[in-house]
């Protein structure tokens, strides 16, 4: 009786002892697919930081490379260019020269002679070279130096005349996060903000082109906005009237077929196919 009482005791001992090895098999087994998942975690933790850092390190080197641009222009009054057949317009009584670049086109242009102008915002990050390719797509991606760069450059629309002499001239630039290139555009639209700067400027080798933004706006990729080679004529006097009466607010500034436009064009972070343009007249 003895022996079938031991015999049984050790039959429950050996099932007990199972029963614990199968936990301990289970709970190793868990343990591994953790091990694993941290793993995985950190490599994607690891990855999404270099992907991070060489965003950051290409902002930083396109953010350099136009900093270091900066040596070939001095800021000065300028000699406004002439608007009509040699004359020039007067300005205003009491109202001031803006003070701003000159540029060393010579000095630019041993560099990479695609220069064609120096746009600038006062008081904005829009101070750059302005380039034309001979398509839309380098300067995408391409800075001045022709580094491969997320930055781009800021250019001129490859069909466009690179002296700004057609009715109607566009200028790409891409939407920085860093608020470079064409980052601040979206500023205008705020009324306030264009209050604050309504001019650009856009240095040629002639002089100084002046411009008056008119109008500002979400648009689409490839809208009737983008469409250039007028004529002053009652097609050109209609698409002013349309590109005006697009602006998200009345800038209270008239537009004529007498003037030649300039639009300034940069992605819009709301979707992949829509632009924020803004308009701008020579003066």
């Amino acid at each position: 009786m003895e022996d079938l009482t031991e015999e049984k005791n050790d039959l429950e001992l050996e099932e007990t002892e199972g029963k614990v090895r199968a936990r301990k098999k289970k709970k190793g087994g868990g343990g591994k697919i953790w091990l694993v998942m941290i793993l995985v975690c950190v490599c994607v933790l690891g990855f999404s930081g270099y992907q991070l850092m060489s965003i950051l390190l290409e902002y930083k080197a396109g953010t350099d490379e136009y900093d270091d641009l900066q040596q070939y222009v001095i800021s000065e009054v300028p000699e406004i260019a002439d608007t009509e057949e040699g004359d020039t317009e007067e300005q205003e009584e009491g109202e001031e020269e803006p003070a701003l670049q000159h540029v060393s086109f010579d000095e630019l242009k041993a560099i990479n002679e695609n220069i064609i102008a120096w746009i600038e915002i006062p008081d904005t990050q829009i101070s750059y070279p302005v380039m034309q390719g001979s398509d839309n797509a380098y300067y995408l991606n391409h800075t001045f130096r022709d580094k491969v760069n997320g930055a781009g450059s800021i250019f001129m629309e490859t069909l466009n005349a690179s002296d700004f002499t057609d009715y109607h001239t566009i200028l790409y630039g891409h939407n920085m996060k860093n608020g470079s290139m064409f980052g601040s555009l979206s500023e205008y639209k705020s009324p306030t903000y264009l209050v604050a700067h309504p001019y650009i400027y856009v240095s040629v080798e002639e002089g100084m082109l002046q411009y008056e933004i008119f109008s500002c706006y979400v648009t689409k990729v490839g809208s009737e906005s983008y469409t250039i080679g007028f004529a002053p004529d009652e097609v050109y006097a209609e698409y002013l009237e349309m590109i005006k009466g697009n602006s998200l607010y009345d800038t209270g500034v008239e537009v004529s077929v007498e003037n030649q436009i300039l639009t300034l064009s940069t992605c819009e972070k709301s979707g992949k196919t829509s632009r924020f343009v803004v308009h701008a007249k020579r003066i």
